[in-house]
């Protein structure tokens, strides 16, 4: 996919009335990571644009030929002609503008997706008139801009980490039982250097919830409601796509670096003890990005020496798996 730009005319932003300018309702009283109801999660434009409730704002020239607002949504892939879809800005000072250009669709979309799976992510766009970054929109399907969708704030980044590695699991956790699964995987990414795990939730226990909470109490962990409200079987791993999305912009301007990987998965340095001391010998000034061989590691029956905690007086807990897969599988990549 491509951003094509439109030319410009006189009439491609529209400055509302004081009556048009802020929507009903501020929202100032929902919790941006865990918003109580299906409504202040996502936001619905027609019969099936379904939007995030967060709004990122791009920068940087070279991606879209100027500063822009994006939102990821998820749209059926099969209609071929999408919405014709608009904006209405608004900023700090309480001015709105109307974005008349149509909205670009930027389409993520699998290799190999399967015949069920009719809604993809997208990432609508829109190009701004000045490099100033809005304080929310509104999505319309009216090129005056009225009505508008509820306001979609745009992402206001309160962590303030000036860091060097954050970790993003890279797509929703759904069905998760398992509170110390979760748990060892936070404690080994931490170990291996991650500054910052970010967690959506789809479906999960209450144990589950609370020991991820643990970890965002104790700044090690940023978790967020995700819940779309369309079936996996619509939807490829609960919308993993535009988890990936929103996790790349909350994170850009925190950390020089981000993995992305699943709950089941790690990197592993081979001759240092963290990503940062790997990070120092492996990265070159024309690297945008690393790509790592996985290998699947399986369980010998054994324990490794020293490890197992059920033997210091923690009967219930169980030990790690990584502790217990230790037969590295047959077919080795390249390392």
């Amino acid at each position: 996919s491509r951003f094509i730009e439109e030319k410009k005319t006189e009439t491609d932003t529209h400055v509302l009335s004081d009556t048009d300018r802020f929507p009903k309702s501020t929202h100032n009283d929902i919790n941006p990571l865990h918003p109580s109801t299906d409504q202040q999660r996502w936001t619905y434009v027609g019969p099936d644009l379904q939007a995030w409730r967060t709004a990122h704002f791009e920068s940087r020239y070279q991606v879209y030929g100027g500063p822009a607002v994006i939102v990821i949504a998820f749209h059926p892939k099969m209609q071929e002609n999408k919405p014709n879809l608009y904006c209405k800005v608004t900023y700090s000072n309480g001015t709105s503008l109307c974005l008349r250009q149509k909205a670009k669709w930027f389409e993520f979309l699998r290799s190999s997706p399967k015949p069920n799976e009719i809604f993809v992510a997208y990432n609508i766009i829109w190009r701004l008139p000045s490099p100033e970054k809005p304080l929310m929109v509104s999505i319309s399907m009216s090129r005056s801009c009225l009505p508008a969708s509820a306001y979609i704030p745009l992402f206001k980044d309160y962590l303030n980490i000036n860091g060097t590695v954050g970790l993003c699991l890279h797509k929703a956790i759904f069905n998760e039982g398992d509170a110390q699964r979760v748990a060892a995987w936070i404690e080994l990414n931490k170990a291996l250097g991650a500054e910052l795990i970010t967690i959506y939730y789809q479906k999960v226990t209450q144990e589950v919830e609370n020991v991820i909470q643990y970890y965002a109490n104790q700044g090690i962990v940023e978790a967020l409601d995700w819940k779309i409200n369309i079936s996996n079987k619509l939807v490829y791993n609960t919308g993993q796509l535009g988890t990936i999305q929103d996790c790349f912009y909350r994170n850009f301007n925190r950390f020089k670096y981000m993995a992305f990987y699943d709950i089941d998965e790690f990197i592993v340095p081979h001759r240092h003890a963290t990503w940062q001391g790997m990070l120092k010998v492996i990265d070159k000034p024309w690297a945008s990005y690393f790509e790592f061989y996985n290998s699947f590691w399986h369980d010998v029956g054994k324990i490794i020496e020293g490890s197992n905690i059920t033997k210091r007086g923690c009967s219930q807990l169980k030990t790690p798996v990584f502790f217990k897969r230790t037969n590295r599988t047959a077919n080795l990549p390249p390392t």
